[in-house]
Order: C-alpha cells, then sequence, then structure tokens
C-alpha cells in the first residue's frame, strides 16, 4: 500500500522564511532537515522530492557552501540579474550555513567529466 502524498506545511523557521521572502522569484524553495548520522545525500534528495544524484555528489567545505548559496541568493541563473543584494545574500547564507540546527555536511552537484 503506497503513502498519499502529504502537502508541505509552510515553513516556520525565521530564517528560512527571510531567505524565502529576500529571493523573490516566481518559485522559491527553501529547506533543511536533521538527518540522523550516514544518511545519504540521496536519502535527503528524495525526501526532498529531488532527484538522487549517486555519485554526482561533490561534498564541500562550509567556505564554499556560504560562497554557493550567496550566489544563488544574489544572482539569477538564467539572466544574471541581481536578486538579493550582495551583503544581504553573504548575510543570509553565513547565517544558513553557520547555524548550529544546520547539518556538519554540504554538497553540490558534481559537473560531468
Amino acid at each position: 500500500m503506497g503513502r498519499s502524498a502529504v502537502p508541505k506545511r509552510p515553513k516556520t523557521d525565521p530564517l528560512l522564511l527571510d531567505i524565502a521572502r529576500a529571493r523573490v522569484a516566481a518559485q522559491v524553495w527553501v529547506d533543511a532537515w536533521s538527518a540522523p548520522p550516514g544518511t545519504s545525500f540521496d536519502d535527503v534528495a528524495r525526501r526532498a522530492g529531488l532527484e538522487p544524484l549517486g555519485d554526482r555528489w561533490e561534498v564541500v567545505r562550509p567556505a564554499a557552501a556560504v560562497d554557493l548559496l550567496a550566489l544563488l541568493l544574489h544572482r539569477d541563473l538564467a539572466y544574471g540579474g541581481v536578486v538579493v543584494p550582495a551583503p544581504r545574500a553573504r548575510e543570509l547564507a553565513e547565517g544558513f550555513v553557520g547555524s548550529p540546527r544546520r547539518p556538519p555536511r554540504w554538497s553540490t552537484k558534481r559537473t560531468r567529466r
């Protein structure tokens, strides 16, 4: 017997709400979960409804995670326009990555070689 899809409830974490409000776009998706040690990035992707990447995950250090998140918040990736001013994007990224409530592991999609 399959599980029925349960609609996601709005997030109440003030930092996640700040990020969603600052990054005005057609669609904004901001989420974070705690996961037990040993949880794979693919498991987290599945939980979010995203495609697992297998060996295409690249683990990054917190400083790189801040840089990447700040870029994603700051610039529109399709057209390059400014979405969130750079100082505010960095402030939000540092708060997100540096929060003790966040996971100690960060990753991004590795480019195919």
